[in-house]
């Protein structure tokens, strides 16, 4: 292995550690104890490394925020099919069940609840962006209203949520239940034309190149 592939791998542990003894502390209670230097003696890493990973307290959060979340790219390579929700679910759940602790930890405080909402603030403009590809018009109210439900079902709270149920059942409603509400949208979507001015505005546009043609 070449220095710099070892630093960047050394790099990367250290970070680890610093994050993980972020949820720890979480995982404790003690929300006015996320201070770098409660983070430094916790994790063992110096304070003045923990700031050369994280310049300020509020980037070492975001940071947490994201800890073991898939990344958007990825999320979209994945293509989630809303019509077989299944597999997409069987593969997300298979990885929060890898970080379950850090997952149980963000919803125990009222900092880990401030970490999530960090996490899950761009949640709903991905799965707009995975709907449009499949062919939803993204301005429409009911593609949102789809994304969002879709998001939330897909989401660590549902996973938590559903630990006392076989995984295949859960699986299973969850992919029936985002189904049927795709269904029903593109029913909503088709059965609900463009507003009146959209209308009129169409027709007036035809007329007008209508006649430059005569």
């Amino acid at each position: 292995m070449s220095n710099e592939a070892l630093r960047s791998e050394q790099m990367a542990l250290t970070r680890t550690r610093i994050i993980d003894a972020v949820f720890e502390l979480m995982a404790e209670g003690h929300p006015a104890a996320i201070s770098i230097p409660e983070v430094s003696r916790r994790s063992g890493v110096s304070i003045a490394t923990i700031y050369r990973h994280f310049p300020n307290k509020e980037q070492l959060l975001e940071a947490t925020a994201f800890a073991g979340v898939t990344p958007r790219d990825e999320l979209l390579r994945r293509d989630p099919d809303p019509d077989n929700f299944g597999p997409y679910l069987e593969t997300t759940w298979s990885e929060m069940a890898g970080i379950e602790p850090m997952l149980r930890a963000q919803y125990s405080t009222r900092l880990g609840h401030d970490v999530r909402k960090r996490r899950t603030r761009d949640r709903d403009a991905i799965a707009v962006e995975v709907l449009a590809g499949k062919g939803f018009d993204p301005d429409r109210d009911e593609t949102r209203r789809l994304a969002r439900v879709a998001a939330m079902l897909g989401s660590s709270a549902v996973y938590l949520d559903q630990l006392d149920l076989p995984r295949r059942q859960a699986i299973g409603d969850l992919a029936w239940a985002v189904k049927a509400l795709t269904d029903a949208t593109r029913q909503a979507i088709d059965g609900n034309p463009p507003p009146v001015h959209a209308r009129t505005k169409h027709k007036a546009t035809n007329a007008s190149n209508k006649e430059k043609k005569r």
